[in-house]
C-alpha cells in the first residue's frame, strides 16, 4: 500500500466509534481490551469522536482539546453548549448507544434474487425457486456468451439465518437443466426451518462458452464431450471433485516393446 501512496492502520474495539478513533488518533496499542473503550478514549482529541468541525473548534477554543477534559461533564451542560450530537457520539463510542455499520458489499455481476410471497418450507417449492433462478441467470449468461463455473445458492430464512449450498462445473455451462441437477443433489441438506423468504443465486466464477465446430467425419470424444463433462459434474457433486482422477498414458521413449 505504501508503494501506491496509501497508509493503513487497524484497530479492534467493542464499538465502531472507539475503533475508528483509535485507528486514526492513537499511537498506542491498537487492540482495545473488552469493555475498556472508555479509558482508550480519554487521551484522544475531540476530533476522534467524529464531531462536526464547528463543534471541534468550539471545544478547542474553550481549552477542551482532549476527551478526558469534557467526557465527565454533566450531560445538560454538554447539550446546551455543543448540541445533542456530542452526547450521541460519546454514547456510541463507549457502547451506551447502538450504532449500525453498513459495510460496502460488492454485488456479483451475475446474481439473481427471488423474493417469496409466502415463506417456503418444502423441497418441491425449493426446486421451483431454483429453476426460476437458473432460467434467469442462464438467459443472461447465454446473451453474454458466458457459462457458469462456480455458483452459490443462498436462502434467507424468516428467523434471520442463512442456508446455502455451492456447485462447481468441469466446463463452463449455461444449460439450466444441467445446473439444476447439480443443485438438486443438495436440496435435502438445506434446512428451511420456519420458511425461506428470499433466495439468491450468484455466479462467483464465469468463463466464455466455447462451442466447437462440428465435423461430420469426426465424433466428439475425450473431455470435450459435453455428455462426459456433465457426468463428471454430477459425480463430483455426489462424491467431491477430489475423488475424480484421469489416467494418462505416456509413451516410452527409447525402448522397444515386443
Amino acid at each position: 500500500m505504501l508503494e501506491i501512496g496509501y497508509t493503513t492502520k487497524l484497530a479492534i474495539a467493542d464499538t465502531i466509534g472507539t475503533s475508528w478513533a483509535v485507528s486514526r488518533f492513537s499511537s498506542q496499542e491498537n487492540i482495545v481490551p473488552a469493555r475498556k473503550q472508555y479509558y482508550a478514549l480519554l487521551p484522544l482529541p475531540a476530533a476522534s469522536l467524529r464531531l462536526e468541525q464547528p463543534t471541534i473548534e468550539r471545544l478547542n477554543k474553550l481549552g477542551l482539546q482532549k476527551i478526558a477534559q469534557f467526557i465527565q461533564m454533566p450531560r445538560s451542560v454538554l447539550r446546551r453548549r455543543f448540541g445533542e450530537n456530542i452526547l450521541n457520539r460519546i454514547g456510541q463510542a463507549i457502547g451506551d448507544l447502538p450504532e449500525v455499520f453498513d459495510p460496502v458489499i460488492i454485488i456479483p455481476e451475475y446474481e439473481e434474487r427471488l423474493p417469496c410471497l409466502e415463506p417456503i418450507r418444502t423441497a418441491t417449492a425449493i426446486e421451483i425457486a431454483i429453476k426460476k433462478l437458473l432460467e434467469q441467470m442462464c438467459t443472461r449468461l447465454k446473451n453474454d456468451g458466458l457459462g457458469l463455473r462456480k455458483a452459490e445458492l443462498k436462502g434467507f430464512r424468516i428467523d434471520g439465518k442463512i442456508i446455502r449450498t455451492a456447485i462447481g462445473t468441469h466446463q463452463s455451462s449455461n444449460e439450466a437443466d444441467h445446473l439444476f441437477k447439480l443443485l438438486a443433489l443438495n436440496i435435502d441438506k438445506l434446512a428451511p426451518g420456519l420458511g425461506v423468504e428470499l433466495f439468491t443465486l450468484s455466479a462467483s466464477k464465469t468463463e466464455p462458452v466455447e462451442l466447437p465446430q462440428e465435423k461430420l467425419w469426426l465424433t466428439k470424444s475425450g473431455l470435450q464431450n459435453p455428455s462426459l463433462s456433465a457426468l463428471l459434474d454430477r459425480v463430483a457433486g455426489k462424491v467431491g471433485p477430489k475423488a475424480i482422477r484421469r489416467f494418462i498414458l505416456k509413451p516410452i521413449i527409447g525402448r522397444n516393446v515386443l
